[in-house]
């Protein structure tokens, strides 16, 4: 046996992971394909081998990010940047000693499961070199930004457009776009972020919306909404008196979303994941980015909206999403048949012992706290200090899980992962209880 753990991923949830691991001195590897420590968070000079650009910045406050027991530098602004969050996460791991466990350029090709429940583990290094080691357990801890998603058929006349064209994954710096035309597709927090950052730069920034959507600030009544969805009072709330106070606030905060020309949305705020941004309101209402509906057609660099307008286009950048994919793994070992992620608790592959998963989750406000808690039951889990209930109950869990999800969020990858942190919490730290009973009772 070459280890106990194989973790996949450093980044915050990886690092929780290992830090849980190393704490109870269980042996893992870590491995990650990245120059550096961080994950999506990784501040390398070629910035498209992630998904960050060089003005990334938290939506959520520091504070919250932070590891319980591990607080960010207090000369930290309440929502650092890119460099400072990387630089976070390197000193986390030389204060908590995981570095020597750390194979960065090593990406994983295949993880399999052995007739003995031990798990093969293929990696290959930047050399191309192929190395297959044996672990107990296998840890992904990925996250959901590495494969990205392009409209699907292809918006027409696409293959005729002669501009840059480029997803939000490729895109590093505005600057790069300095005087050009940019046409920015999407209404998430990547189209919300690059929009903003381009309208510094470009020409002009034209942001075409498929959809409506709930804009938040990061701060309502002075408070980090990532400090409101972590707050005590805020888990006491039922889900209907949480949404009928947003939608209260929202409404005296900005007004009707109409008024600055994105579409009025076709759902009630947290039935989809929720937009972040501070800036891209002002930015509208001062005309440095300029809404407008979605493509119909290309020709040539002329971009046709479905309104019968239309501008002349130098770039297209695609805040389009991502697909889920773990390609080292049997989709099977992940997916239900509708592409829905099926795992008990969000973490365990009921029917592949040994397989967990760590951060694969979409809360409103920061994952951190998921995730240590996560990680926390995962070593128990490894360690056998807890024990799994019935293969039947794991099934009956995610088929619940699987039916609130669709409900409140529709079908889909994405849409599966979606939680609510304080409820999420609590039926961890019921289940990990549970699992110590079971270990104790045998």
């Amino acid at each position: 046996m070459d280890n106990e753990v194989c973790i996949i991923g450093s980044g915050f949830s990886g690092l929780a992971v290992a830090n849980e691991l190393r704490r109870r001195n269980i042996p893992f590897t870590c491995v990650d394909r990245s120059a550096e420590i961080g994950g999506v968070w990784q501040h390398s000079q070629d910035l498209n081998s992630s998904p960050a650009y060089r003005a990334l910045h938290l939506n959520t406050s520091s504070r919250t990010t932070a590891f319980h027991d591990f607080p960010m530098p207090a000369d930290y602004p309440r929502y650092p940047g890119l460099r400072q969050v990387s630089e976070y996460l390197c000193d986390f791991a030389a204060q908590r000693d995981l570095k020597r466990d750390v194979e960065l350029r090593t990406e994983v090709v295949s993880a399999r499961q052995n007739s003995d429940l031990t798990w093969d583990v293929v990696t290959r290094d930047e050399s191309g070199a192929a190395r297959s080691r044996r672990f107990r357990n296998v840890v992904v801890a990925t996250g959901q930004h590495w494969r990205p998603r392009f409209p699907d058929p292809p918006i027409a006349g696409a293959d005729t457009f002669g501009g840059r064209v480029l997803h939000s994954f490729g895109f590093s710096d505005a600057a790069a776009h300095a005087g050009e035309r940019v046409l920015v597709l999407g209404i998430g927090n990547s189209a919300c972020d690059i929009a903003v950052e381009l309208s510094r730069a470009a020409e002009k920034t034209f942001l075409a919306i498929r959809h409506g959507a709930h804009i938040v600030p990061k701060q309502l009544m002075g408070i980090p909404v990532s400090e409101i969805s972590d707050s005590d009072w805020w888990g006491r709330m039922s889900f209907q008196v949480q949404r009928s106070l947003i939608e209260r606030l929202l409404q005296l905060i900005r007004g009707d979303i109409r008024a600055y020309g994105i579409p009025e949305p076709d759902h009630r705020i947290f039935s989809r994941s929720v937009t972040i941004s501070d800036e891209l309101l002002p930015r509208i209402t001062n005309g440095g980015v300029i809404p407008k509906p979605m493509i119909d057609r290309f020709e040539g660099d002329l971009v046709h909206f479905t309104d019968g307008s239309s501008e002349r286009i130098d770039a297209v950048v695609h805040c389009t999403g991502y697909e889920l994919e773990f390609p080292f793994l049997p989709a099977e070992c992940v997916f239900t048949a509708d592409g829905s992620v099926g795992l008990y608790q969000r973490v365990v592959a009921p029917r592949h012992p040994g397989l967990y998963f760590a951060g694969l989750i979409k809360p409103v406000g920061s994952v951190t706290r998921s995730v240590e808690s996560q990680s926390v039951w995962i070593a128990d889990l490894v360690e056998s200090s807890a024990a799994l209930p019935s293969g039947e109950v794991m099934a009956a869990e995610i088929d619940e899980q699987l039916r609130a999800t669709r409900q409140r969020y529709g079908k889909g990858g994405m849409n599966s992962i979606q939680v609510d942190v304080a409820s999420y919490l609590k039926a961890l730290e019921k289940e990990r209880a549970a699992g110590r009973r079971r270990a104790r009772t045998g």
